[in-house]
C-alpha cells in the first residue's frame, strides 16, 4: 500500500483525526525513540522505565520468574536493564503496551482472543529463531515484527467493533474475511496494521513485514529477509511440521534437518515464556481447531504450492525481458542468477566461462564473499574430461551429479565446487550460441530439492541458451567495434605513410634551395631574417612528420623479460627532469613489490609511459600531481585444481593525474587519431599510438576522467 493511499483512505483518516488512533503510552514512545538511537546510554533507559511504576514492576516480576535462569537475585531496575539489554527491554515494553492498549475480553462471540495472542507470540518467537539461525535479519526486530504481524486485526476490532464483529460472524474463511475487510474499509487489516506501525514510529522494515505478511508466495520469494521471515513464521505458528512447512522454511533459508529442531525449541520457549506476558496456552482440541479444519488448511497450502508452479511462467518472462535489456556480461549473468534464485531453492550458483585461447573454463561470480573469491581463482582444463562441467560442455547437454557415483566417478574439482556451494548435488547447464561454447552454469542444491531441479531443468536450459545468445551478441559487437577501430587506425596509418613520403620529397628540395639561397646572400641581407623564419616553420613541419612517423611505423619490436618496477623507476627519473620539474608537477610511483619479471616489449612500454605522462603534464599548466601504480590484479591468477598448477594472471598499470579532466566530446573518441584538445603543434596522435602499442603487446587500455578532478588511464597486461 502506497503512501498516497494511506493519506486518501477515509477509514484511516477517521481513525487518526477523530481521536480514535490507539496510542502507546508516552513512556513507551520515549523508550522506542531512545532504543532506536545508536548513542543511547543505559542510564537514559533506566530513567524512562522508572517513570512508569507498572512497567518497572512487570520487568522485575519477569526477572524474578522461574523462566529467567540467573543465579543472583535482581533487586534493581538498573541491573535488570543491563541483564536484558536494550533490544529485549524495547520488545518487552512494546509487547506489554500493545496488549494494554488493546485490552479486550479473553473470549468474544466472534474470536478467541487468547488464541490470537498465543499465535502472535508464537510467530514472534519463531521469527526470532529463524533470524538467529540465518543471520539475515536482526533477531529482536524479527521478534517485534512477528508479534505485531496481525495488529491490524485488533485495530479494526477495537475501533469498528460492531462492523468488524459482523464481518467475523459472517465469514469463517480467511480469504473471505480479507475480501470483506477490503469491501467495508477499502483496506485490509494488514495494510491498516502497517499504517499503525508507522504512526508508532516503528522501524520501516517492521512495517513492511506487517504489510506483506499475507502476500502471495511468489512475490514473497524476492522480498527482503525480514518480510520472508515473518511470512514464514506466521504460517508455522501452529508448530506442525510437514512438506508445506519445509517449503516455507526453505523460503527463509532454513534446511529440513534444522527446521524440525527449530520448531521444537520455539514451542518450548513460547510455552515457558507466555506466562510472562499473561498469555494462557490455548486448548487446541477445541472445535475451531478440529482435524477437519487442519485438513482444509493443508489442502489450501497444497493449492497455493501449485499456484507457485503455475506462476513460474510469468516470472520466467520477467527474467527474459531483463536479460534482453542487459548491456554487458555482468548484467546478463546477474539477471540469470536472479531468475534462477527466484524460481528455485538453490544452495549456490556459479558460472564457468570458456577461455578460447587457453582452452579451459574459468570460474566467475559477481558476488563479494569468500566463496566467490575461490571460484574466481579456479580454472578447469579440457584435459580433465571426467569433470561434470567439461562433460556438460562437451556433450552440449545438462548433466548432474545424480547420474554418477560420488566416491568413484566424481572428480576432486567437482567435489570441491559442491563443497563451496554447500550443496549435496550439482547440476551443470552448458551455454552455447551458434555452435560456439561460452561456458557452463553450475547450480548446487540440497538432496531433497534435486528432483525438483530435474523436473524443471528445461526452464534453466532455456535460460542458459538465451544467456549464451546475449553474451555472444555482446561479444560480437565488442569484436566488431575493435575490428573497425583497428581497420580505421590501419587505414589512417597507411594513408599517413603515403603523405609523409609525398611531403618529405618536396620538403627536402625546398630545404636545399633555401640553404643555397642563404649562402648566396650576404650575411646582413634583410632576407636572411625571413629565411630563418621559413626554416623554423620547416623544422616544425618536420617535427609533426616525426610524430606521424611514430604513428605510421609498423610494430616490429621483440619481447623480453624486464623488472617492471625498476624499469618504471628509471623512466620516471628521466621524465621528472625533462617534463615535470619545470611545471611544478609532483610524480609519485607506487609499485607492487610482489610483481615478478614480466615478458613484454621494453621500448613499446617506454613509449606508452612517456606519452601518457607527457599528456598529463601538458594538461596541468599550473602544476599538479601524477601517480604511477603497478599492481597484480587480484583473482586474475587461475588455479588448475585437478592438475595442482597455476596459470599466471594479469597486472595493471595505472597513470592518474589531478588535472582538469577530458571533455565528454573528446572522451568518446579519445583513442582515435587526430583527436585532440591541445593547441597548434600537436597532431592528436599520442593516444592513438599508445592504444596501438598496448594492443600489440596483448594488453588493454581504458580511460576514466572527471571534469576538474582528473584523469586515470588503466593498462592491463598478461603476466608471463
Amino acid at each position: 500500500m502506497g503512501i498516497a493511499l494511506y493519506l486518501s483512505n477515509p477509514v484511516l483518516s477517521e481513525i487518526k483525526y477523530a481521536g480514535k488512533l490507539p496510542k502507546l503510552p508516552q513512556v513507551i514512545m520515549s523508550l522506542i525513540e531512545a532504543c532506536n538511537r545508536e548513542d543511547t546510554q543505559t542510564e537514559e533507559l533506566i530513567e524512562i522505565i522508572s517513570a512508569d511504576p507498572g512497567l518497572t514492576a512487570r520487568i522485575m516480576d519477569i526477572m524474578a520468574s522461574a523462566n529467567v535462569n540467573i543465579k543472583e537475585e535482581i533487586r534493581s531496575i538498573e541491573t535488570a536493564v543491563v541483564y536484558l539489554g536494550i533490544n529485549n527491554i524495547r520488545n518487552l515494553a512494546i509487547s506489554m503496551a500493545v496488549m494494554h492498549v488493546f485490552e479486550m475480553p479473553d473470549e468474544t462471540p466472534e474470536w478467541n482472543m487468547n488464541k490470537f495472542w498465543y499465535h502472535s507470540f508464537a510467530t514472534a518467537v519463531i521469527s526470532k529463531k529463524i533470524a538467529e539461525q540465518t543471520g539475515d535479519a536482526d533477531p529482536d526486530e524479527a521478534f517485534l515484527a512477528g508479534l505485531m504481524h496481525d495488529i491490524g486485526f485488533l485495530l479494526f476490532l477495537s475501533v469498528f467493533s460492531d462492523k468488524y464483529a459482523s464481518i467475523l460472524a459472517e465469514n469463517k474463511n480467511e480469504q473471505d474475511i480479507i475480501t470483506a475487510e477490503k469491501k467495508q474499509f477499502r483496506i485490509t487489516r494488514f495494510e491498516a496494521g502497517a499504517w499503525l506501525c508507522t504512526q508508532w514510529n516503528l522501524n520501516p522494515l517492521i512495517c513492511d513485514a506487517v504489510l506483506y505478511v499475507n502476500e502471495d508466495e511468489t512475490r514473497i520469494i524476492s522480498a527482503l529477509p525480514l518480510v520472508k521471515i515473518v511470512f514464514t513464521a506466521n504460517r508455522l505458528a501452529d508448530f506442525r511440521y510437514d512438506e508445506n512447512s519445509a517449503k516455507f522454511f526453505l523460503m527463509s533459508g532454513i534446511e529440513e534437518d534444522e527446521a524440525q529442531q527449530l520448531l521444537v525449541n520455539a514451542q518450548k520457549d513460547v510455552n515457558s515464556q507466555a506466562d510472562n506476558l499473561g498469555i494462557k496456552i490455548p486448548d487446541f482440541n477445541a472445535e475451531d481447531d478440529s482435524i477437519q479444519k487442519q485438513e482444509e488448511i493443508s489442502k489450501q497450502l497444497a493449492e497455493d504450492f501449485l499456484k507457485i508452479k503455475v506462476k513460474q511462467t510469468s516470472l520466467i518472462f520477467g527474467t527474459i525481458k531483463n536479460l534482453l535489456g542487459a548491456t554487458n556480461r555482468k548484467e546478463i549473468l546477474n539477471e540469470v542468477d536472479a531468475g534462477i534464485n527466484i524460481l528455485f531453492f538453490v544452495q549456490g550458483l556459479f558460472y564457468f566461462l570458456y577461455d578460447e585461447k587457453r582452452h579451459l573454463l574459468t570460474g566467475y561470480s559477481h558476488k563479494e564473499d569468500n566463496r566467490t573469491k575461490i571460484i574466481n581463482s579456479i580454472a578447469i582444463p579440457f584435459t580433465n574430461r571426467k569433470s561434470l562441467l567439461i562433460r556438460s560442455l562437451t556433450k552440449k547437454s545438462f548433466i548432474s551429479s545424480l547420474n554418477f557415483d560420488k566416491q568413484n566417478e566424481i572428480t576432486i574439482s567437482d567435489t570441491q565446487i559442491m563443497r563451496l556451494m554447500k550443496a549435496e548435488e550439482m547440476f551443470c547447464f552448458p551455454m552455447f550460441a551458434n555452435g560456439k561454447p561460452l561456458g557452463v552454469i553450475v547450480i548446487g542444491v540440497a538432496e531433497k530439492n534435486a528432483l525438483d531441479m530435474v523436473h524443471n531443468s528445461g526452464i534453466i536450459e532455456m535460460l542458459a541458451k538465451l544467456s549464451a545468445l546475449c553474451l555472444n551478441t555482446i561479444s560480437f559487437h565488442t569484436d566488431k567495434k575493435k575490428y573497425v577501430e583497428n581497420e580505421r587506425v590501419s587505414a589512417a596509418s597507411d594513408t599517413t605513410r603515403g603523405i609523409i613520403h609525398e611531403i618529405n620529397n618536396p620538403l627536402g628540395i625546398i630545404t636545399s634551395y633555401l640553404k643555397i639561397l642563404s649562402l648566396k646572400l650576404p650575411d646582413k641581407h634583410p632576407a636572411q631574417k625571413e629565411l630563418v623564419v621559413i626554416n623554423e616553420e620547416i623544422d616544425r613541419i618536420s617535427s609533426l612528420l616525426a610524430q606521424l612517423s611514430d604513428f605510421a611505423a609498423p610494430f616490429t619490436e621483440e619481447f623480453e623479460f624486464i623488472d617492471l618496477n625498476d624499469f618504471f623507476t628509471s623512466i620516471l627519473a628521466i621524465v621528472k627532469k625533462t617534463l615535470l620539474l619545470s611545471k611544478g608537477i609532483e610524480a609519485v610511483f607506487i609499485p607492487d613489490t610482489s610483481l615478478s619479471r614480466v615478458k613484454t616489449c621494453k621500448n613499446g612500454l617506454k613509449q606508452i609511459l612517456i606519452n601518457l605522462i607527457k599528456n598529463s603534464a601538458e594538461a596541468m599548466e599550473n602544476g599538479g600531481k601524477i601517480e604511477i601504480i603497478t599492481r597484480r590484479i587480484p583473482g586474475s591468477e587461475k588455479i588448475m585444481i585437478d592438475e595442482k598448477r597455476k596459470i599466471p594472471g594479469k597486472l595493471e598499470i595505472i597513470i592518474r593525474d589531478n588535472g582538469p579532466g577530458i571533455p565528454d566530446k573528446i572522451r568518446s573518441r579519445i583513442f582515435e587519431p587526430y583527436n585532440s584538445t591541445k593547441k597548434e603543434g600537436h597532431s592528436g596522435l599520442g593516444l592513438s599510438i599508445v592504444k596501438n602499442i598496448v594492443t600489440r603487446i596483448n594488453g588493454t587500455i581504458e580511460c576514466e576522467t572527471t571534469q576538474n578532478t582528473g584523469t586515470v588511464f588503466k593498462i592491463t597486461l598478461p603476466v608471463s
